[in-house]
């Protein structure tokens, strides 16, 4: 079988610079880790992945792609998703034979019989020219450093310039079989192989000669030299003529499968033995030797769990560092864990662990009194001669090593042996014990023989001397010496300081498990996790609760992050993540979470109250587990700095669903839809956390969590624009954001016509239905004036025929009797003055009666006038002017008599009560309404008249308002002191 080799474009581009500086190599595997953290996958067709995987291949973008003789898959982590090829005649796209990924992202397709495609990145299939000569079945593929193509083949090798297949000959005959590897390496040299020899192209002779007189597949270690694989037979090729050494070809191992063997980035050779099981041998890649045997020197059988398929064919090594093997049934991943398993046998109820000064972290075992030592970067070793059943730490940072009777302190190279308390016999008692710990002024043991004793000036005190509460659940020693936190059965909280006692309610976190004084204190039990904050004990919250549950073991990095080991498993706390829920309890704690993914086996102990967290001077963390003593790498370089791509899948609305190819247009109605995406991480695909936004939506980015999908409703037609980011398991973010342009179209109901044509509907429905309501009114109003006028008329008649008739009378008479007074009687000069006074009386009750009864030959702007000019000849020092706009238009009487009567009674008030200079007066016709406005200069208006409408015992503005509401009019005053009063009326004119 044979693949395709990665072109090596030797050119110093920026482009390959990138690629080379952005993705910094994650960890593969190596001697340490051994097969025991090793985390293995497998899926068949159970899990949706296709049989009869015939290759493999990585594209820069990271996804993986599987040639299948059912087609073409690509695989994010979680899903396999077929790609369905473009037919084009007979050729039989569904047979795949091999896959080969390139620098620029385009994808080599080999099919089985014959032909071959270039799959682009934007989802073009470039089919490439056939031969004049049908090449038969293409078994192996590569790139040359012009773009050139080549092809080994069933009949020799080919080279396609770009215009025309030519055939390149060799030194000696290839096996008929053909030619099944080529490869391209970072000299620029073109190698091939078949099953009897292998050859190097003679670029000056334009033809192949032969070096290896064996056959076999091309691997490359490490270090960049270039080896033969033969049935587990590994040989060294000649590297560059003149001597230079370089690193292999980037992405060497992920752009076409290797079928006998991988070096990995570490150096671990990978191979399939002759039984076809997987064996590795560490350190293989470093050996000086120029051939070797893979299948002897310090290897491991992987032979469990069990492979997808018992025929294991093809292997790749991704960008993150791991290994994909393809079987005949189904795909299986092996990639480091987190979490690493520890030669420390047993369950973690008998470790205790402790650190001395100089960052070596030691470990008791109960069951044995084994004392192991665990030096930083180096793996765990038994002290020989050394007995210990609990290990702690003092005040100072001492390593204090309990054996079977008494403790050993050590510190600073100084060693102090402390006995246990004398027994019957008055020599130390033998104790095994269940805690120990130092406050600074007291050294604690508790044993299931004396219980709790403290050591004080060198005397053994039982319990009873210190006045301790009962029920002690948990406890841990304060910031200074003597200083004690505890916490009780019942659910307090107490802090001990020089003989003061200080109590807190803790109940909300259940029963204590541990207490933490670093900075913040802080208290774990079976309910969750609290911080003391202002008094009391608050508890935090997290997405998961299980995270903060019985937390026995919190370490403090030298940046401030917290790592805990609670019922979750281990937890990872950025300084800044914990500082921002300190301050605010009530906001979700931000954590990274290893679990059984990861390598994490059980929970914390909580059995034992004693620390289960400690970390060596080299960064890596120890916890102790219901499962045994595992550790952590916290170091850089142990994460995965991989940056996954977020790629945007396609869009889903009204059941129809529509891939993602350039902008996105959702058919009319499309108003719920949703938009599928996902992130190109094959080491966590499940620890991948996702934020999306939707412009013109969403105001923030919204948390997704691991969902890979967002969905949308009740969302208006427009233009949108959908964007999605991811995070890896270690926070790492994708470099960009992906987004998605996509327009909703609109229905008719919600089209911009549509919409339109309702308004103005809408508009001329208003409209028709403002004159009827006019009308109406109009005719009420009318029938209104008709009535007054009616009874405007009754009363002059009345006055006329009754009461002026009458006092004409009396005034006729009374000057018959003034008329036979003698002259110069004073009786008669008053009796003459009455009757003056009667006389104007008579002549002001005919001026009301004709505008009681206003003449339909008499026009509006006529009355105002009069009114207008008599007014000023009783007040000769104001000025006044008069103005009539538009046309005049014959009013009915009763609508004319209220006008006129509301523009007397403001010329009355102006002349009569504003001490104006000049008054003003205009009436305008218009089409629809007559308006008009009296304005003064005068010392205007209070506002406190303004705002209760009149002056108490005056009714003018009141009368005025009054008869404008009756004849459908509007009456506004616009006045303050000093600057006048101006009185609007508008009525609308039917």
């Amino acid at each position: 079988m044979s693949r395709l080799s990665l072109p090596l474009l030797l050119s110093k581009s920026f482009v390959a610079l990138w690629l080379v500086s952005s993705c910094p190599p994650a960890p593969a595997l190596d001697r340490e880790v051994g097969l025991a953290n090793i985390h293995h996958s497998r899926w068949t067709a159970l899990d949706g992945a296709p049989a009869q995987v015939t290759s493999m291949a990585q594209t820069p973008d990271g996804w993986l792609w599987l040639g299948t003789y059912d087609g073409l898959y690509r695989f994010d982590g979680l899903r396999f998703t077929r790609v369905e090829l473009p037919q084009r005649g007979m050729l039989p796209r569904d047979r795949i034979y091999a896959l080969g990924a390139e620098r620029d992202g385009r994808l080599t397709i080999t099919y089985a019989g014959f032909g071959m495609s270039m799959l682009h990145p934007d989802g073009r299939l470039e089919d490439l020219p056939d031969m004049g000569q049908p090449l038969g079945q293409i078994l192996s593929t590569a790139i040359d450093v012009d773009g050139s193509i080549w092809a080994g083949a069933e009949n020799g090798v080919h080279r396609f310039d770009g215009r025309s297949w030519q055939p390149v000959p060799f030194d000696g005959v290839p096996e008929v079989g053909g030619v099944h590897n080529m490869l391209l390496d970072q000299y620029g040299q073109m190698w091939v192989s078949d099953r009897e020899g292998a050859w190097r192209l003679d670029r000056q002779r334009g033809r192949f000669v032969r070096i290896a007189m064996h056959g076999g597949f091309f691997a490359m270690s490490p270090d960049g030299r270039l080896w033969l694989a033969n049935g587990g037979r590994m040989s060294l090729l000649p590297g560059a003529p003149d001597g230079r050494v370089l690193p292999p070809p980037e992405g060497f191992n992920r752009t076409e499968v290797r079928p006998a063997a991988l070096f990995d980035r570490d150096g671990t050779l990978w191979s399939l033995g002759a039984g076809r099981e997987l064996r590795l041998r560490y350190g293989a890649g470093s050996l000086p030797d120029a051939a070797f045997d893979a299948a002897r020197g310090e290897g491991e059988v992987v032979a469990s769990p069990p492979l997808s398929g018992d025929d294991p064919e093809y292997m790749l090594e991704d960008l993150e560092g791991n290994v994909w093997i393809a079987t005949q049934h189904g795909l299986d991943r092996f990639r480091e864990q987190r979490v690493h398993r520890s030669p420390l046998s047993g369950a973690g109820y008998y470790f205790t662990l402790a650190r001395d000064t100089g960052g070596v972290v030691w470990a008791a075992d109960r069951s044995n009194g084994a004392l192991w030592r665990i030096a930083p970067g180096r793996a765990p070793q038994v002290e020989r001669g050394q007995h210990a059943t609990m290990v702690a730490n003092d005040h100072r940072g001492a390593l204090m090593l309990a054996g079977t009777h008494g403790i050993e302190v050590r510190y600073r190279g100084a060693i102090e042996r402390i006995p246990f308390p004398p027994g019957p016999d008055g020599k130390p008692a033998a104790l095994r014990l269940g805690g120990m710990g130092h406050d600074g002024k007291v050294l604690w043991i508790f044993s299931a023989t004396t219980g709790l004793m403290g050591l004080v000036d060198g005397k053994w005190l039982p319990r009873s001397a210190f006045p301790l509460p009962p029920k002690i659940n948990a406890s841990t020693a304060g910031a200074k010496p003597g200083q004690q936190w505890l916490g009780l059965g019942d659910g307090e909280l107490i802090f001990y300081d020089e003989g003061v006692r200080q109590v807190y309610d803790a109940s909300a976190v259940g029963m204590a498990s541990r207490i933490f004084a670093e900075g913040d204190v802080t208290i774990s039990g079976t309910r969750g996790m609290g911080v003391l904050k202002d008094g009391r004990v608050q508890l935090l919250r997290a997405q998961d609760p299980d995270v903060l549950r019985n937390v026995t073991g919190m370490h403090v990095t030298p940046e401030g992050d917290r790592w805990l080991n609670g019922a979750g498993g281990a937890v990872h706390v950025r300084a800044q993540d914990w500082r921002r829920s300190m301050a605010d309890p009530g906001l979700p704690l931000r954590y990274r979470q290893f679990g059984v993914q990861d390598g994490y086996t059980g929970k914390a102990m909580t059995e034992i109250r004693m620390p289960t967290a400690v970390a060596d001077g080299g960064g890596r963390i120890w916890l102790v587990t219901s499962g045994g003593v595992v550790s952590i790498d916290d170091t850089p370089a142990s994460r995965n700095r991989h940056a996954a791509r977020v790629a945007i899948l396609g869009a889903e609305a009204g059941g129809v669903a529509l891939a993602a190819a350039g902008a996105l247009a959702l058919p009319a109605g499309s108003n719920d839809f949703g938009i599928a995406f996902t992130a190109l991480g094959l080491r966590r695909p499940d620890g991948l956390r996702f934020e999306y936004r939707l412009d013109g939506v969403d105001r923030d980015w919204q948390d997704a969590g691991n969902r890979r999908a967002a969905w949308y409703t009740n969302v208006a037609p427009g233009a949108y624009r959908f964007q999605v980011r991811a995070r890896n398991e270690d926070g790492v973010a994708s470099a960009n954001a992906a987004s998605l342009e996509l327009e909703i179209a609109p229905t008719l109901f919600e089209s911009r016509p549509f919409q339109l044509a309702c308004a103005l509907a809408a508009l001329a429905l208003g409209y028709l239905l403002y004159r009827y309501r006019v009308r109406h009114l109009t005719r009420r109003v009318a029938e209104r004036l008709r009535m007054r006028t009616a009874e405007r008329e009754r009363i002059a008649r009345t006055l006329h025929d009754s009461f002026l008739q009458t006092v004409e009378a009396l005034a006729l008479r009374l000057d018959t009797v003034v008329r036979a007074m003698p002259d110069g009687d004073r009786a008669r000069t008053r009796l003459e003055q009455v009757l003056d006074e009667a006389d104007q009386a008579i002549a002001e009750g005919r001026d009301r009666l004709q505008e009681l009864r206003m003449s339909d030959n008499v026009t509006l702007d006529c009355v105002i006038d009069d009114a207008l000019r008599r007014l000023q000849e009783d007040h000769p020092g104001v000025m006044a002017g008069f103005e009539v706009d538009g046309s005049v238009v014959r009013l009915a009487p009763a609508l004319a008599e209220e006008v006129a009567e509301i523009a007397r009674e403001a010329m009355r008030n102006a002349f009569r009560h504003a001490d104006a200079t000049r008054i003003d007066v205009r009436l305008t016709y218009g089409r629809r309404r007559l308006a008009l406005e009296v304005a003064d200069d005068g010392r205007g208006i209070a506002e406190a008249v303004l705002q209760a409408g009149r002056r108490d015992g005056h009714w003018g503005l009141v009368g005025m308002r009054e008869r404008a509401a009756q004849i459908g009019g509007q009456l506004t005053v616009d006045s303050g002191a000093g600057r006048g009063t101006r009185v609007r009326l508008a009525v609308p004119l039917a």
